[in-house]
């Protein structure tokens, strides 16, 4: 979470003199289980080794079993019984509107505690969409049970967040509360502030994209539970609905805590991307009619937020996925631009004021002050693949192979890996609380912050934040910008690694075409 270093510093120094590195070790060895039963180990070492296929790929359906495994560690409120993360247990079951509406369920944003349903939705929404377009790769790494139980963990969250159409929950709990602490979610035993969006302090950008959310759920549990997808489909309509008629920044009234971690710059591109996912879902074309206005209204009446945010792709710009989705349905040169030189801008391995590119080819965000940057860079291929599937000849393979090169580096091709517990020299002091406190019944506190020792526990499959431009990256758990992860970190990754398993052109092809990541230095 962003805003999750300086009070951690603070207190960290206060209490470092009285910690020892006891208690501190590796994890049992564990099993993932796949939908076919295949098994694949979790070694006592914390690390998966890296694999690769016949073609020279690396293996992206055990990486993928790996991301969806991430948040299971993640989950809030009453573990199911199939819970695989097993140093896991029941937490927060106190969240509750303050009319007593149950609202436990649902992830945790990062390596904290707090429920910020601007970053769940997306990464909701971007799960989904993973589904809908590779559905085929996560049925070849035998995950796609896995995948829709992820999914719908979240959205079983986000149907209790709809307060009857006329206003909507935001967050559950207060992010400079919760970083007050350093300890188990488990230990989370108080009733939590919770912000509600009403009338009189809207949210439409955080109501939309829960919106977004279940219209994409909607979607993915159509055939498999159609009584499911109805109601998700009922409060997507009623979110939308509210965040189009109370129009408003979330964290101007609704939930000003926000500002500090999740600070929305605008709201049309969110209403945009809303309605383009309920004219899929429904069929609708007042839906379609109304996200081609709001796509409109992005670009002029929030210009300076379009022009600045407009090549990327994350829970505060949806405006280059909004045009994917209308560009599919119209013909409008302003999404095909869009999309043109999204493509261009993440490929062209030269500098530009959006995207920048390291020695080693890493291709770097530039917007978002450097929090999240295999984030982006994920997100940006997710994206790029399911455009690609719009496209032929050497853009569709420009946008694969940039997918297969981006990858290729967050798995540690180039002498790290980014994924925790997988691959050569993975991060193992990610800052993520559960992670780093001792086995119970120890007591976990600010103590175990600066130990420089490894976390005791593994989160398998977690993407860190990123390096820096230059490709510098500090495994230290006191770096929040580098080293948390986050659900929305996962997102776009899980469904770029989907849709690499079953691409029809290998890292291999791209490099005898002449498009493999590009090496600067």
């Amino acid at each position: 979470m962003r805003g999750d270093t300086g009070m951690l510093l603070l207190l960290a120094v206060v209490l470092l003199s009285s910690i020892h590195a006891g208690g501190v070790g590796a994890t049992a060895a564990g099993r993932l289980v796949t939908d076919a039963g295949e098994t694949r180990q979790l070694l006592s070492t914390n690390v998966v080794p890296e694999s690769f296929t016949k073609t020279g790929d690396y293996d992206y359906g055990a990486v993928l079993s790996l991301s969806l495994l991430f948040y299971e560690a993640q989950r809030s409120g009453f573990l199911p019984a199939n819970q695989r993360v097993a140093w896991r247990g029941n937490s927060a079951l106190n969240d509750r509107t303050p009319a007593g509406q149950d609202l436990t369920g649902g992830y945790y944003d990062a390596g904290d505690f707090v429920k910020f349903n601007l970053p769940q939705a997306f990464a909701m929404t971007m799960l989904s969409w993973g589904v809908l377009e590779f559905r085929e790769g996560y049925e070849k790494a035998g995950e796609l049970s896995h995948a829709l139980a992820t999914i719908k963990w979240g959205t079983d969250y986000l149907l209790k967040c709809d307060l009857g159409g006329k206003a909507v929950v935001a967050q559950v709990g207060l992010g400079q509360q919760d970083h007050s602490f350093w300890r188990r979610p488990e230990d989370i035993k108080d009733s939590r502030p919770v912000a509600i969006c009403d009338a009189s302090a809207p949210g439409s950008d955080v109501a939309a994209a829960m919106s977004a959310a279940l219209a994409a759920a909607a979607l993915v549990f159509k055939q498999a539970d159609a009584a499911y997808a109805a109601r998700c489909l009922k409060s997507a309509r009623n979110m939308y609905s509210f965040a189009n008629s109370q129009r408003s920044l979330y964290w101007e009234k609704c939930s000003k805590d926000a500002q500090r971690y999740y600070p929305s710059h605008c709201y049309m591109d969110d209403l945009a991307w809303a309605a383009a996912w309920l004219n899929w879902a429904t069929g609708e074309q007042q839906y379609l009619t109304e996200a081609a206005q709001h796509y409109a209204d992005h670009r002029t009446k929030e210009k300076d937020a379009f022009e600045k945010y407009k090549f990327g792709l994350y829970w505060d710009t949806v405006s280059s996925g909004a045009a994917l989705l209308l560009s599919r349905k119209l013909q409008d040169k302003a999404y095909s631009d869009q999309l043109t030189n999204f493509l261009d801008l993440w490929t062209s391995y030269k500098g530009n004021p959006h995207v920048v590119f390291s020695n080693k080819g890493f291709a770097w965000y530039t917007k978002d002050s450097g929090w999240g940057s295999l984030r982006h860079m994920s997100n940006a291929a997710f994206l790029l693949l399911v455009y690609a599937k719009q496209l032929s000849g050497i853009s569709r393979d420009r946008a694969v192979c940039f997918a297969h090169g981006q990858m290729r580096y967050a798995l540690g091709e180039d002498g790290r890996s980014f994924v925790v517990g997988y691959g050569n020299n993975p991060p193992q002091r990610v800052h993520h609380r559960a992670a780093s406190c001792p086995n119970p019944p120890a007591v976990c506190d600010y103590r175990y912050f600066s130990l420089q020792s490894p976390n005791p526990r593994t989160v398998f499959g977690a993407l860190v934040g990123g390096p820096d431009p230059s490709d510098i990256f500090r495994d230290d758990r006191t770096d929040a910008q580098a080293n948390e992860v986050a659900i929305d970190y996962n997102s776009g990754f899980t469904g770029a690694l989907a849709a690499l398993n079953t691409a029809s052109i290998s890292y291999d092809q791209c490099v005898a075409k002449g498009l493999k990541r590009q090496k600067l230095g």
